[in-house]
């Protein structure tokens, strides 16, 4: 009698959340009766809660001994070997304490969410498809699967799964909004609007679904549906306090392919970038301790799921082989998929170290760095595809950059510094940044000065373009492209006769839009022409076949503008207030082409326009851009190495100093400027 009381007692204390008194009673019950088949599971239980999982096995263990059929046993047991990282093991017990006990369908599903959460999908879809098989009729248990299929990379089987759910339940906006998510990553954007609507009806002002809808709608070129939400979801985002975690926003990588692509202000998007941080990853509140620093050289900790056949590998490849081995010990972290390309290797082998955690849970990603000792930790992902923005609110190394992937703010406090340059960010736009300014000297990208074109030069007439008319070109992505900057862009094309305007081959429905909208301007749509997709160094060549590029407002080419010019392409751009939309200018004024920057789209249809129908004054224009390739350093990866290992070296100095992350800007003589302090605090409000 005395020991069920002791027990009791235990559990009261138990689901208190008042483990630490818990226990020591279940040890004690066990002690006087070792086959005390209670004691044994709960503590068991409470030894998975405290992260306790080898004692947790032993006590299950014992538990399935006493009693063969404790289903609720096999199934604590399976999720104690899930966190030891024995699926196999782990589906094998749960699919047999499912065989004992049906019901316990629910314990897969809360196992599975948890390994979504942490991008660990395989096994998720192990248990979801055991759980459905038991529980044909349970529409979570469909939308589950759905979500683990899909960041399995199993889209077709993702879509059926929401299918599923949504024939159980023909109004649960989970599975709407999740099946527009798999339906966006096909490329079918309309399909993935038509669901999100379902979404909408219900819940019209959900932020999530509506930013996530406005990506659907840039994508496709459904630009009166998606001008439409825009206002609401702005609405939304100035009336919450972006600082306080109870009202941040659920936005759909805030400011990333969303805001970032509007005609919107720097204010608006540290908002968005505020809001997601603090609802999603939020800063932990038991950091890992900084660890002194022992070694003379700065070890460096590079963060991507882009370690592949991307445009970040293509760009920072060179700057990894190329940092001074004297000064830095070069680690890369990789979070995505391993294609097995050319790149992909040259990219392992450009490091001191490379750990492929694509499998791994953003905290023991956060852990591996933090044990490795980092000094300086730089993520090139940002809130972009594939990221894994909770590796950083542990804070696992003493000093967190961002660079490159994501031209906007964190707006995380975790993050000590951004990369950046005088003219992407000027110096009074800090107030827009939680993180500080690093301002390098010239233009902030890397490239790599090894990447070739292919040869030889395709022929026009190869590309399907006239031979003899002027050719635009403007190989940005779909989602850049704005109603307004296309009536710009059809102005010009009306403005020079017989031109013609190449972009890339977009997915079904945007082309065909994109032909409708150039008749409706009365254009004729033949002046469209799409080029389809090629390997990057082919595509590379192909640039040379085009007379001048046209960029995109308010996110400009990046990446692509930087192809562009290395092709001997001019670039006319348009400068705004946020960096997503300066980032061109910056590659044009490091090239000594300032004049192709403009302000308005006036300006920039009049200069477009002036450039085609003047060819000597292209011509002339073609031959700076060649002297300027020729005389800057902007595409070497070496002399970028220098400039930055400069910036890490100022931030290394200030953190032994014990001194807080200041922003600075690293003059071209390496003399440093610091920002002053009043920029330093300054925040919109």
């Amino acid at each position: 009698m005395y020991l069920d009381e002791l027990v009791r007692q235990a559990y009261s204390y138990h689901q208190q959340g008042r483990f630490d008194l818990a226990e020591p009673l279940y040890v004690q019950a066990i002690a006087a009766n070792p086959e005390h088949i209670d004691a044994n599971y709960l503590l068991g239980v409470l030894a998975n809660q405290t992260q306790k999982f080898n004692q947790a096995e032993g006590y299950l263990r014992t538990t399935i001994r006493l009693n063969p059929s404790h289903a609720y046993a096999f199934a604590e047991l399976g999720k104690t070997t899930s966190y030891l990282g024995r699926f196999a093991e782990s589906v094998s017990l749960l699919r047999h304490a499912v065989g004992i006990t049906p019901s316990l369908h629910t314990v897969l599903d809360d196992l599975a969410t948890f390994f979504i959460t942490a991008g660990l999908f395989h096994p998720a879809v192990d248990y979801l498809r055991i759980g459905t098989s038991v529980a044909p009729d349970s529409y979570k248990s469909w939308v589950h699967l759905g979500c683990a299929l899909h960041g399995a990379g199993k889209l077709l089987d993702a879509i059926e799964s929401f299918k599923n759910a949504i024939r159980l339940n023909p109004d649960l906006t989970e599975a709407y909004f999740n099946l527009g998510r798999s339906l966006s990553q096909l490329g079918h954007f309309e399909e993935a609007a038509n669901a999100l609507e379902q979404v909408l009806r219900i819940a019209p002002d959900d932020a999530e679904t509506l930013s996530l809808m406005a990506n659907q709608c840039q994508h496709a070129v459904l630009w009166d549906r998606g001008e439409n939400l825009a206002p609401r979801i702005v609405e939304i985002v100035k009336n919450s306090d972006p600082n306080n975690l109870q009202d941040s926003l659920g936005l759909v990588e805030p400011s990333s392919f969303v805001t970032l692509g509007w005609e919107t202000s720097p204010d608006l998007q540290w908002r968005c970038a505020r809001s997601w941080a603090n609802a999603k990853f939020p800063i932990d509140s038991a950091p890992f301790l900084v660890k002194l620093k022992t070694d003379k050289r700065i070890r460096l900790g590079y963060v991507s799921a882009d370690f592949r056949q991307h445009v970040m590998g293509t760009h920072l490849v060179e700057l990894f082989e190329q940092h001074d081995r004297e000064q830095f010990e070069v680690l890369g972290y990789s979070i995505g998929p391993n294609d097995e390309s050319p790149l992909r290797l040259r990219l392992e082998s450009a490091f001191d170290s490379f750990h492929d955690l694509r499998t791994s849970f953003p905290e023991d990603v956060a852990r591996k760095i933090h044990e490795d000792q980092i000094d300086i930790l730089i993520d090139l992902q940002g809130y972009t595809s594939l990221s894994k923005p909770g590796i950083f609110p542990k804070k696992p190394a003493p000093i967190q950059v961002t660079y490159l992937g994501f031209p906007c703010t964190m707006g995380a406090d975790y993050f000590d510094y951004i990369l950046v340059d005088d003219y992407v960010v000027p110096e009074e736009s800090q107030r827009y940044f939680t993180e500080r300014l690093v301002q390098l000297p010239g233009c902030y990208q890397a490239n790599d000065s090894r990447f070739q074109a292919t040869d030889p030069k395709p022929k026009r007439s190869e590309a399907g373009l006239p031979e003899s008319e002027f050719v635009f070109c403007s190989f940005n992505n779909v989602f850049k492209i704005t109603r307004r900057m296309y009536d710009v862009w059809m102005r010009i094309l009306a403005g020079v006769e017989g031109s013609v305007l190449w972009l890339p081959a977009f997915n079904a429905g945007a082309m065909k839009n994109l032909k409708e909208e150039a008749s409706k301007r009365n254009l004729d749509p033949s002046r469209i022409i799409f080029a389809p997709v090629l390997p990057l160094a082919e595509h590379h060549a192909r640039h040379t076949l085009a007379d001048l590029f046209l960029d995109t407002f308010p996110y400009n080419a990046h990446g692509t503008a930087s192809l562009s010019l290395r092709s001997g392409v001019p670039i006319v751009t348009m400068s705004g207030e946020t960096m997503a939309s300066r980032v061109a200018g910056s590659l044009l004024r490091e090239l000594g082409l300032s004049d192709l920057i403009t302000r308005n789209p006036t300006e920039y249809e009049m200069l477009a326009v002036r450039l085609a129908t003047n060819p000597t004054i292209l011509d002339e224009l073609k031959s700076r851009l060649q002297v300027g390739l020729k005389s800057t350093d902007l595409f070497s990866g070496q002399a970028f190495a220098r400039k930055v290992e400069k910036a890490y070296a100022v931030m290394m100095d200030r953190q032994l100093a014990k001194q807080k992350p200041k922003g600075f800007q690293l003059n071209r003589d390496g003399s440093i400027r610091w920002h002053a302090a009043n920029l330093e605090s300054s925040k919109p409000c």
